[in-house]
């Protein structure tokens, strides 16, 4: 087995690799494209390639992709049919090299670098479960009535402020991992960069801001919705559904599928998203340490 730094020449090769896994790995491709072309990653993503017989401009068999980030994300893509115990040495080199925050990905990919990790004596905080779901038009249930007074919005960076609590309020409940403190910068830089990609949609009432959802990933074929929240008192209005379905509608007419994530002991939500036409679609998990 070898295991390569991604390059230019592997470029190519790699993403036909990522692409016949995209639905469940949107976060991995994101950083290796731009404006709908494959991309090296930027300074701070460190993309290794794993392949049973390779050389710098022709790699064989393409059995996982891993990237590595400076503030300790891992994110993966491992060829269901490849014996994970052949690539267990090669990531604890990598995991020794790196410092680990959290590994993302489909479940038994991110429960095999969890393992390799521990016996390194990183210490598992916590982890959350989750279904990967991805939108079938057909699967979609009647979009939900928005009474009068609910304006839909595309949000700009001039909504930061108004959008802050929404953001906190996710920030909370979602996706800060127990025991971990609520910084307000961190997630105002986290907000602001949001907004940065125009994505964000959000429904607003006299009020202020109800709801929000917004892509998280932009892959070659796929993106991912993620940051979707609705504030406690308008919940069960259906607003989660239509944001998430609109996303999805506006996806397609760019030629890409969603995909999301739903933590399993969310009831309410996956409901939501199973009326806005998403169907279950595997595992997934997030562990922290």
């Amino acid at each position: 087995m070898e295991v390569s730094r991604l390059t230019i020449p592997l470029l190519n090769p790699v993403m036909d690799f990522l692409s016949a896994h995209e639905k469940s790995c949107v976060s991995l491709v994101s950083h290796i494209v731009s404006d709908g072309m494959s991309c090296l990653p930027p300074p701070d993503m460190h993309y290794y390639v794993f392949s049973d017989d390779s050389s710098i401009f022709s790699p064989g068999r393409i059995l996982a992709v891993m990237a590595f980030s400076d503030g300790g994300l891992v994110l993966h893509c491992i060829d269901p049919g490849v014996s994970k115990s052949s690539l267990a040495p090669f990531v604890e080199k990598l995991l020794s090299d790196f410092s680990l925050f959290c590994v993302l990905g489909e479940k038994s990919g991110t429960d095999f670098i969890a393992s390799i990790a521990e016996k390194l004596d990183f210490r598992q905080s916590s982890f959350f479960d989750y279904t990967l779901m991805h939108y079938e038009p057909k699967a979609a249930g009647t979009l939900p009535f928005i009474r009068n007074g609910v304006s839909l919005v595309k949000c700009t960076e001039h909504d930061a402020n108004d959008l802050f609590p929404l953001q906190k309020g996710y920030d909370l409940e979602e996706r800060l991992p127990p025991g971990y403190s609520f910084y307000p910068s961190a997630c105002m830089r986290g907000l602001e960069q949001d907004l940065k990609t125009g994505s964000v949609l959000a429904f607003r009432n006299r009020e202020g801001f109800m709801a929000k959802a917004l892509y998280n990933a932009v892959g070659l074929n796929w993106v991912q919705i993620g940051g979707v929240y609705t504030m406690p008192e308008y919940r069960r209005n259906g607003y989660a559904h239509y944001l998430v379905r609109k996303l999805s509608e506006y996806a397609l007419q760019k030629g890409k599928k969603t995909a999301l994530f739903v933590k399993n002991r969310n009831k309410f939500a996956r409901k939501a998203y199973e009326s806005a036409g998403f169907v279950p679609d595997g595992a997934f998990k997030i562990c922290y340490f």
